[in-house]
């Protein structure tokens, strides 16, 4: 017997191969997505992180230890900032930290999701 087309059992194999591939493509797409949402939620708190500190560096932000307030020009962010005093005259430590409010409940350890530290210039010598 000479046949010219592919037996069934060779159209399973191949159909068992393209559906095992495919589902992990899509697990593939998953995983890429929640990195990207992840990515992007860094960045928006980078950059909420070092909007703070240079309102605070320009006058704008008062530098004080702050906790959990809400960002006023980022619905949906809170943050909290932290003096510490150095060992050099009017130098001091600042820390920023920044929460999605959606996210603090569910994290674990209550983890920020971005945190900077700056060291800056303080006009009394400690905070003001």
């Amino acid at each position: 017997m000479n046949s010219k087309g592919f037996s069934l059992l060779e159209v399973i194999i191949a159909t068992a191969i393209l559906v095992a591939s495919s589902m992990s493509l899509l697990q593939l797409l998953s995983v890429g997505q929640q990195h990207l949402i992840r990515a992007e939620r860094r960045a928006e708190a980078q950059f909420i992180c070092q909007t703070l500190v240079d309102e605070c560096q320009v006058g704008s932000l008062a530098i004080d230890r702050v906790y959990r307030e809400r960002v006023r020009d980022a619905p949906g962010w809170t943050y909290s900032m932290d003096l510490q005093p150095t060992q050099i005259a009017n130098l001091i430590k600042v820390r920023v930290r920044v929460w999605r409010e959606d996210e603090s409940a569910t994290q674990s350890n209550d983890q920020p999701v971005f945190e900077l530290v700056r060291w800056m210039r303080s006009v009394t010598g400690g905070s003001r």
